[in-house]
């Protein structure tokens, strides 16, 4: 019994700790935006190297 009061004592502290450091709704917006400028910005490396690659192969059977 003594187990399992503890148990729950535990989970609500860990829980009152989760949302008193939760991160602000400013914090949140800003880091869903760099999430998806940082998304943006890899779709857009990886079509570059897809047609730098696919340069260098029409140069090969060029030769």
């Amino acid at each position: 019994m003594f187990m399992l009061i503890s148990g729950v004592v535990l989970l609500l502290l860990v829980l009152y700790v989760a949302y008193r450091y939760r991160p602000s709704r400013r914090e949140r917006l800003i880091f869903a935006e760099r999430g998806s400028r940082e998304a943006a910005l890899n779709r857009a490396a990886s079509q570059t190297v897809q047609r730098y690659l696919a340069q260098e192969k029409r140069n090969e059977r060029a030769y």
